[in-house]
C-alpha cells in the first residue's frame, strides 16, 4: 500500500509505504506532485520503516515512481528507514533522476521535514 499526503503550502509529497502498490494510488500520488508543484520544486518525505522486507522491496517503490514519470522533477528525498533497510534503500536509488536524498531514522521526521524546508 502506498498513503500519499502533502505538507500544508510546501511544495513536500509525504509517501508512506508498505508494500505493494496499485495504480489508484499511483494516480493519487501524481495528482498531489502536480498540486505541490504549485509551491515550489518537489520535494518527497518517503516511510519506508514499515515493510516486511521478506515479502517486499525497498526498489519496488522507486521502480513504480520512476516508471510513471514522477521522479524527474523532484529536488531532494527524505527516506525514513531503520538502519537495517540501509543498503537496500541506497541501491534502490542508484539509478534514480538526479535529486539529492537524505537518510533518517524513523523517530526523526520533524528532522527531515526540516532539512526538506531548508
Amino acid at each position: 500500500m502506498l498513503n500519499s499526503d502533502t505538507i500544508e503550502n510546501s511544495s513536500i509529497v509525504t509517501l508512506t509505504y508498505d508494500g505493494g502498490i496499485q495504480a489508484s494510488e499511483v494516480d493519487a500520488v501524481r495528482d498531489r506532485m502536480t498540486d505541490a508543484a504549485k509551491h515550489g520544486r518537489l520535494r518527497l518525505l518517503v516511510d519506508m520503516h514499515g515493510i516486511d522486507r521478506d515479502r517486499d522491496q525497498p526498489e519496488a517503490l522507486w521502480q513504480d515512481l520512476k516508471g510513471a514519470g514522477l521522479l524527474a522533477d523532484v529536488e531532494r528525498a527524505a527516506v525514513l528507514t531503520d538502519m537495517s533497510a540501509l543498503s537496500e534503500v541506497v541501491n534502490a536509488t542508484n539509478d534514480l533522476p538526479l535529486m539529492t536524498l537524505q537518510i533518517f531514522a524513523p523517530g526523526d521526521r520533524e528532522h527531515a521535514v526540516e532539512w526538506l524546508r531548508s
